[in-house]
C-alpha cells in the first residue's frame, strides 16, 4: 500500500508560481484549467488573457474542507442460516474533517493520498471505495460533503472590500453585492447590485422550490404506497431532465430509509415471533403438569380412609410432596409464560408503533412542505417581478460600462482576465470591481499590491 494511493496520471504539478498563487491565497483549479495560448504578457510579468479561462466540471477545489463519513457493510441475520440483512455501520475511525492540499489531493489515514481537485463526486467516491476495500478487506461506502470552501475577494471602489463566502453558482456582480457596490453614491453599480440581489434571491427561490417539490412527490408517493412520478410543475420550472434527477435522488433516498426502518422491524418481529414460540412449548409443559397433579390427587383421594390407620401413610406422604413439588413448578412456567406473552407484545406492539409514526411523520412533513412550498414559490415570483422592474429603470448600456477585472489561480500560475457582471466566479478568485482605468493598469496595480 503506497502513501499515494489513486495518485497516478492524476498529481497536480507544484510549481514556484503554483506555490506563490497559494502563498497570495489565490485558489489553483485543476491541470484543466489553464492559461490561454493567446495570453498578452505585460511589462511586470502579469498575464492577461482577452476572456475568462473555460472552467472545468468539477466538485471539488484546492482549500475545500470536507467531511468524509466511511461506513462498512456488516451482515445480520434474518431469520434463516442462509440469508442475511445488509446494513451499514460507521466508522469513527476514519470519519473526519479533511482539506483539498495544495496539491489538489486529501491524505486519508490507511487510504493514501486521494485526488479530488478537478474531479466529479463519483470518481472520487469511486476512488476511495476502492482504496477502502483494498485496504480495510471490507465491503464499505463512503459520504464526502463540502463543508467550507476558499472565500472570494474583491477589491476596488466598493463600499466594504475583502473576503466573502464562496457560495457555488456564485457570479462576480454578486461578489460585488456582498462588498456593499460602489463607494460612490448614486453610482450605475447600485443599480446592479440591487438587480442581481434580486435576481439572485428569485434564483435561490426557484432552486429550493425544485427541491421542495421533489421531496413532496416523495411524501405523497409514501402516503399513498405507490411509486414517485416527477411532478408536471417542477418539469415546468427546471425542465425534465433536472426534474427526474431530483425525483430518482428523492427514490433513493425513500429506498434507504425504508431498507433501515424495515430492518428494525423484522428485528422486534424475529423478537415477537421467538418469544411465541417458546410461549407455545411453555403452554404444552403446563397441560403436562397440570395433568400430572390431577392424577396424583386421584390416587391420593384413593388411598386415604375414614380410619387413618387403614391409610398407606408412605404413599400419602409421597403423593402429597409431589403434588407440593408439581405445583411450585406450575407457578414457575406460569410467570415465565407470563413474561414471554409480554415480551411478544412488546415486540409486535414496537414494530407497529414504527409503522404508524412514519406514518404520522410523512403526514406532518407533508404539511410542512406544502406550506414551504407556498412561501418559496411567492419569494421567487417577487424576486422576478423586482429584478424586471429595477431592470427596466437601468439601461443595459449601464451594465456594460462596469469594469471587472478577474485574478484567478490556474496550473499555469495566476491570470487576469476582463469579466461581465455575470461572469462564474470559483474558490479563490479576486473580483476587481475598476473605473476607467485600463485592464493593463489594472492587472499592474492589483498584482503589486498582492505581492507587497
Amino acid at each position: 500500500m503506497t502513501s499515494m494511493h489513486k495518485f497516478s496520471g492524476r498529481g497536480l504539478r507544484l510549481t514556484p508560481v503554483l506555490l506563490l498563487a497559494t502563498a497570495m491565497g489565490i485558489a489553483a483549479p485543476s491541470p484543466a484549467t489553464s492559461t490561454q495560448n493567446n495570453a498578452t504578457v505585460a511589462a511586470d510579468g502579469t498575464r492577461v488573457l482577452p476572456s475568462p479561462p473555460p472552467l472545468t466540471q468539477s466538485d471539488y477545489s484546492v482549500g475545500d474542507k470536507l467531511k468524509i463519513s466511511f461506513f462498512a457493510q456488516l451482515d445480520l441475520p434474518n431469520g434463516t442460516e442462509s440469508t442475511a440483512v445488509k446494513t451499514f455501520y460507521q466508522r469513527l475511525d476514519l470519519t473526519g474533517n479533511y482539506v483539498v492540499d495544495n496539491d489538489g489531493s486529501v491524505d486519508i489515514p490507511r487510504l493514501g493520498r486521494i485526488v479530488f481537485a478537478g474531479r466529479k463526486n463519483d470518481d472520487v467516491k469511486a476512488d476511495i471505495v476502492s482504496a477502502y476495500e483494498e485496504e480495510i478487506g471490507q465491503t464499505g461506502d463512503v459520504h464526502v460533503a463540502v463543508v467550507e470552501r476558499q472565500p472570494i475577494y474583491v477589491v476596488g471602489p466598493v463600499r466594504t472590500p475583502g473576503q466573502y463566502k464562496f457560495v457555488p453558482g456564485m457570479v462576480a456582480i454578486q461578489a460585488v453585492a456582498l462588498a456593499g457596490g460602489m463607494a460612490r453614491p448614486n453610482d450605475v453599480v447600485s443599480t446592479v447590485v440591487e438587480t442581481e440581489k434580486a435576481s439572485g434571491s428569485a434564483a435561490e427561490a426557484r432552486t429550493r422550490l425544485a427541491t421542495l417539490l421533489a421531496h413532496k412527490a416523495r411524501l405523497e408517493a409514501e402516503q399513498s404506497g405507490g411509486l414517485i412520478s416527477v411532478p408536471p410543475e417542477l418539469s415546468s420550472l427546471i425542465g425534465s431532465d433536472r426534474a427526474e434527477a431530483l425525483v430518482d435522488a428523492e427514490h433513493r433516498a425513500r429506498l434507504n430509509a425504508d431498507h433501515a426502518r424495515n430492518v428494525n422491524i423484522r428485528m422486534y418481529e424475529e423478537l415477537a415471533t421467538q418469544a411465541e414460540a417458546e410461549l407455545r412449548g411453555l403452554d404444552q409443559d403446563i397441560r403436562r403438569v397440570d395433568g400430572e397433579i390431577a392424577a396424583r390427587r386421584q390416587q391420593l383421594a384413593k388411598i386415604v380412609e375414614p380410619d387413618p390407620r387403614l391409610t398407606n401413610q408412605k404413599l400419602e406422604t409421597l403423593l402429597r410432596t409431589e403434588i407440593v413439588s408439581l405445583e411450585g413448578r406450575l407457578d414457575a412456567y406460569k410467570r415465565e409464560a407470563r413474561q414471554l406473552s409480554q415480551r411478544a407484545l412488546q415486540g409486535r406492539n414496537a414494530g407497529d408503533k414504527l409503522r404508524l409514526d412514519h406514518d404520522a411523520q410523512v403526514s406532518r412533513d407533508l404539511v410542512k412542505v406544502n406550506e414551504e412550498i407556498a412561501k418559496t414559490a411567492q419569494l421567487a415570483v417577487a424576486g422576478d417581478m423586482l429584478s424586471s422592474s429595477i431592470n427596466r429603470q437601468a439601461g443595459s448600456r449601464e451594465l456594460e460600462s462596469m469594469a471587472i477585472t478577474i485574478v484567478r489561480g490556474t496550473a499555469d500560475g495566476p491570470v487576469m482576465f476582463p469579466a461581465s457582471p455575470t461572469t462564474a466566479l470559483v474558490p479563490g478568485d479576486v473580483v476587481q470591481l475598476a473605473g476607467s482605468n485600463s485592464l493593463a493598469q489594472n492587472a499592474r496595480q492589483l498584482t503589486g499590491s498582492l505581492r507587497q
